[in-house]
Parts: C-alpha cells; structure tokens; sequence
C-alpha cells in the first residue's frame, strides 16, 4: 500500500492525547469534611507512576478514530504491477563515450564522469548490450559490444566497470565531433547478425559523459545523416568552481619576426570566470611578478621579456584551476645563413638587383642572412658579369641583365655559345604560365597568393631552353617567352667538379626597377625564401609544440634520444604526450597545452541539435520524467480505488461506537453516586 499524500500520516500522533487524558484522574465527586483541613485549598490528584489505565476499550476506540482520519486523508491506494515495467523483446544497445581531454582535470569533474558511467553499466538489463569508449583529440575504444557479448552475463557489468578503472584524463584536446561518428561507427558494425528478423528494431543510445566546454571540435558532424532509432544523450558534468583562466604563448613559426623581438604572452579569462586579477612570474626565477587584469570572458595580450633565456615555465597565479596555468618556453637559437652573390655593382646602387637581395633577407629571431662572396655557401646569385668558371653552390641563381648573360651560362654549363635577344616587341610583360607543382612556388600554390599578373616587367631576354639540355621551365611570360629556366647540373658537367650535383636557375628578367616591378611587390621576399628552403638550407628548428603534436623529423633522428624533465628516456611518439621541457640530445625542446582546452565555458546543447545531433532526455531528465508518471499513474490508482471513503466510514463507525460506549459509562458512574 502507498499513499498520495503521506504527510497526513503525521496526524496519527494525536493519539497521544487520548492516552494523556485517560492517564490523568479527575477530583472525585465524594467529599468528607474534616475540621482540620478547613483552612487548606483543595488540590486535584497530580499524576504519578502508581497511575493507571482504565476504560481501556473506550480509548482504544478513540485512538483508532484518529489513525483512520489519518491515513483516509493520506489517500491511500493498493500498488499494481505494470504490464510495461516488464521488459520484452530485445535489449538496447549502448556506446558509452567518456571525455578524457585535459579539461576534465578540473576539480571533481573525473570523479562525476566514473559516478556517471557507472551508473549507466549499473542500470542496463540482461538483455542490453554496451560498449565504451573513451575520447580526447581521437577516439579510443575500451570495450567493443562484442567483447559484452562474449562475457558470460554475470561478468558483463564488472567487465565494463574494470575497462572504465582504466581510463584516466589526459593532457590532450577535445574532438567531441570525431568521438560521436566513432561511436556511430561502433553501433552500425555491430549490426544485428545472427538475430532473428522480428527483433532488428532494436534501440540504440550513445551516452556521452563531458563537461560539453567551448573547445570541443565539432567537425565532421555538420550535414551527417545519423542512423534511425538513434539518440545521443549527453550527461554534462558541472564543477562547483566555475573560474578558469589560462596562459598561452603567442609565437610566429615564420621567419618574420624581428631579432629584438620579446616574446607575447596572452591571458584568457573563462567568460563564467569569477576572478580578474592574476599574476605572472618565471618558476625559479627572482624577478617580481607582473600583474594583470583580464575581465571574464576577455583576453589580454603582453609583452613579457623572459628571466632564463634558453628554456623556462612561466607560470599564471590566482587561478583556481591550474591545468592550464604553466607556459613551457624552449628559445630557439638564431641560425646563421650564408647567400653568395657574385657580381661588380655597389651594396647602395638603388638601380641594381644586389641593393634588394640585401633587404630582401631580414635580420629576424630565428635566423641571420648574410650576403657573402664565399664560393661554399648553399645558395649563390651571379650577375651577367661574373666569372663562373670557380662557381661550386648547389644552388645558382643567374640573374640576366642583358643578353650577353647567355655567355655565362654556356661556361656554367660547358655548351655552345647560346643565342639571346632583347624582347622589344611589347610595352610590358607579365607572368602567364607558373608551374605551381615546382617546390620553388608550391607556397604560392594556394589561391590567395597565385596572382602574379600585378607585376609588370619592362624588360627581359628571350632565351630559347630547348637550347639547353633538360631545361625546365618554371615560368613563362604571357606571349610564352621562358620566364625562370631550372637546369640541373650532374658531377663533372660544366665547371661542377666530379662527385658534386647541382642546379642553375636562370630568371631571364632582373628584379631592380629597370626591369620590372618584382622586387617591389609582396611576392619578392617569400620568394627568396622559398629559394633558401628549395637549395636545401636547413631552417631553424621550431621548439614549441602542442600537447599532440608530431615531431618534425630532425628531432625524431633515432641518433638524438627523448628525455624529460627529469632526465628518464621516453619513446619519440609519447614525447609530446604531456607539457613540459624535454631534451633532444642536447636540444631542448617545449609541449604546452592546445590553446582551444582552455575555453572551459559550456557550451549549449542547442549546438549540438542545430548540427542534426538527435539529442534525448538526460539520465536527471529521465528520472524527473519517470517521477511525474509514477506520481499520475499514483493519483489515477487512488481515484479508482477510493479507500479514503472506506476509512472515514470505518472512523464514523468508531466514533459512533465510543459514543455510545462514553454514554454507558458515565450513566454507570451517576448511578453509584451518592
């Protein structure tokens, strides 16, 4: 038996006061006057252990009088199995997905999400059917539906139980988007093979267990045609300390940046965040902290010289969660590059191509170019007047300024005297024809940076290369005239010595203002750099990565072993698995967390459902929902029953009876009064 309203039950208590009242005895209607008490007030009889009970019945027909008043108006009603609390046909089938990304370090929120999965596996029937899978910046299935499968019944739960004691957070991103179609992916193989055709209607659900924050990936979930019969019900964890703010280094990974350049620090501030005042100080450093104010939801950019200058950790004060307050710094030594050039003008002479090439290669943090005569140097730019005949550079970049250039190039290539022209027969050319799959000008391959036609060029040398044996032309001008020429140059050709390849690159237009506008447009300085990579110069190593990342093949070199901060050797691919300062050899390197892991903010489910994500009821929503259908079916079971009525007749009857009881005894008690 249940009851509607069960805080009526209280009134039941009242049956104290019968007990009171029966207990206390009233002053007796016989009274003997003796003289000596005259002058005495008379008292009634006080209460004591020697108190008795009598008219026991009378009181019990009063007592129960109040217990049925009591439980009629609790509204009770009989319990009746339900037909659909019986589970029939097939199980459900469930993908159990946890977030395992360097957020749900936070607080408790690990803590919650085994609370939350277990009660998923805790709550399945005999008959259903799971899996999980844990999830960062990839998927990574713990347990297979197949593997439940194979487990006898009774082991099922504590196999998923032990799978799930496995999994612990990472220092990696988020990509909830690739987690979602992993898990689809995991229910759709699974199939229904081997099940009878009247069961394949089977549900399915994938229950995922996050703290749903801003930096989640959601890629590869818009336009996704999710299966029928499917739902994502998302179990979204909250920590009681919403405050969160982070550090994060702010670096060019191009050459671009000057020499004398501090590095920029930037400070995030969550937008639930409940703190603006931070700090920021070198670990092991002496130097004062520096101060910041960073309002909720906003960012602040500095400009922080460091305290060590090789490597260091900067770290951020006065944030309540810490996992994203320490920025790992390895410096990158400045390169030093050599660039021959070859040729009788002056360094100021505005009007020829050597004043550009010199400002051309800048002075930056990360490498230092220098314009050299040194015959070894990787690169060398010649002029139509050099001596070739000493040139060894693998690469030689001959700039023709004239058509008397074609002279130079036959020496550098050991061939017949070339014939060359003046092209006069338009006012300008431009570049028509750019073979963008060369590595010289696959940087520009994109359709941002293809556009070459702004670039006028006054003058150039029509120059025939099927002149030349295996010439290959990269560039032509819009009449068809070869533009840049690439030769290559096998050992002991021309005035390559023996066992020394090489390759010419011959621009039939110079770049200075006489001959066209290249060396004044935005093209002309990624192009010299794109010759530096192309002749096989080793750019400065960039040493700051992300929590993830791959390592470039010169620190992978099976020669230089990993270690970390303390000095134990680590596998190459686990190298960047955590932050910190590791070792490459002797070079250090650094591994910060993925700026987007800091946005811990939640994120609204709306946006999962505007991606088509067939979102359900959570596992709250669930038991607030099965709470309000108990509570009708409840008040619909004692509507139809009514057994209030039967209890107020029952205490009717009661009352009528300890009326009439009262009546005969209080007539019996006059009668034997005197």
């Amino acid at each position: 038996m249940s009851f509607l309203a069960p805080l009526f039950l209280a009134g039941a208590a009242a049956i104290v006061l019968p007990i009171l009242f029966h207990l206390i005895r009233k002053t007796t209607h016989e009274k003997t006057i003796f003289s000596s008490l005259m002058f005495l007030l008379p008292t009634p009889p006080k209460v004591t252990r020697r108190s008795r009970l009598d008219q026991i019945l009378l009181l019990l027909l009063r007592c129960a009088v109040l217990c049925l008043l009591a439980v009629g108006f609790a509204r009770p009603y009989l319990v009746r199995p339900s037909a659909a609390a019986t589970p029939r046909g097939p199980g459900k089938k469930v993908i159990v997905l946890v977030d395992t990304s360097a957020s749900m370090r936070r607080e408790n929120l690990w803590p919650q999400a085994r609370e939350r999965a277990t009660e998923v596996f805790q709550a399945l029937g005999p008959a259903d059917e799971a899996g999980l899978i844990g999830f960062d910046d990839s998927p990574k299935q713990i347990l297979a539906i197949e593997e439940w499968r194979r487990a006898a019944i009774p082991e099922r739960r504590a196999l998923a139980l032990a799978r799930l004691e496995t999994l612990s957070p990472s220092w990696r991103g988020t990509h909830l988007g690739s987690a979602l179609l992993a898990a689809v992916d995991a229910l759709e193989e699974v199939g229904l093979a081997g099940t009878p055709r009247p069961t394949l209607e089977v549900r399915r659900e994938i229950v995922l267990i996050t703290d749903l924050q801003q930096g989640s990936r959601l890629d590869g979930l818009q336009g996704f045609e999710w299966p029928k019969g499917l739902t994502v019900r998302v179990e979204a964890l909250k920590v009681r300390r919403p405050s969160n703010a982070a550090i994060q280094l702010v670096e060019a990974r191009d050459e671009t940046a000057a020499a004398d350049a501090t590095r920029r620090i930037r400070v995030i501030n969550s937008s639930d965040s409940k703190k603006e005042q931070f700090k920021l100080t070198w670990v092991g450093a002496t130097n004062a902290p520096v101060e910041t104010y960073v309002p909720p939801g906003q960012s602040r950019m500095l400009q922080f010289p460091p305290a060590i200058s090789a490597h260091g950790q900067l770290a951020l004060i006065g944030d309540d969660e810490d996992f994203d307050n320490h920025l790992y710094w390895a410096g990158t030594p400045q390169a030093q590059i050599n660039v021959a050039y070859f040729g009788s003008e002056a360094e100021n002479d505005t009007a020829r191509p050597l004043f550009y090439l010199k400002r051309g290669f800048q002075q930056t943090a990360r490498q230092s170019v220098q314009i050299t005569n040194v015959t070894s140097a990787p690169l060398c730019f010649i002029s139509d007047t050099a001596d070739a005949t000493q040139l060894t550079n693998p690469t030689i970049v001959l700039v023709m300024k004239s058509a008397a250039a074609a002279t130079t190039i036959s020496k550098l290539l050991n061939l017949p005297q070339l014939s060359c022209e003046e092209a006069t027969d338009q006012k300008y050319s431009l570049l028509g024809d750019i073979d963008f799959t060369h590595p010289l000008f696959k940087p520009f391959a994109d359709p941002r940076f293809s556009d070459f036609t702004k670039i006028h060029f006054w003058k150039h040398r029509r120059l025939d290369a099927q002149q030349i044996p295996n010439a290959r032309v990269l560039a032509r001008f819009d009449q068809g005239d070869p533009a840049l020429i690439e030769v290559p140059i096998a050992p002991g050709e021309g005035t390559r010595p023996t066992g020394r390849a090489g390759r010419l690159l011959i621009l039939t237009s110079g770049w200075h203002p006489a001959d066209s506008q290249l060396a004044l447009s935005s093209k002309f300085v990624p192009l010299l750099y794109s010759l530096l990579e192309y002749s096989s110069i080793q750019r400065p190593l960039h040493l700051q990565f992300e929590v993830g990342e791959t390592l470039p093949a010169e620190i992978q070199n099976g020669e230089l072993k990993i270690k970390n901060s303390e000095g134990v050797e680590i596998a190459t691919d686990k190298a960047t698995d955590a932050p910190g300062i590791y070792a490459a050899g002797a070079l250090p390197f650094a591994v910060n967390l993925g700026g987007l892991e800091s946005k811990t903010a939640p994120m609204a489910i709306d946006e999962l459902q505007q991606l088509g994500v067939p979102i359900g009821a959570s596992s709250r929503a669930q038991t607030i929902s099965r709470a309000r259908e108990q509570k009708f079916q409840a008040a619909e079971a004692e509507n139809q029953q009514k057994l209030w009525r039967w209890l107020i007749l029952g205490a009717l009857a009661f009352l009528l009876a300890e009326t009439f009881l009262a009546g005969r005894v209080t007539a019996r008690a006059s009668a034997t009064s005197p």
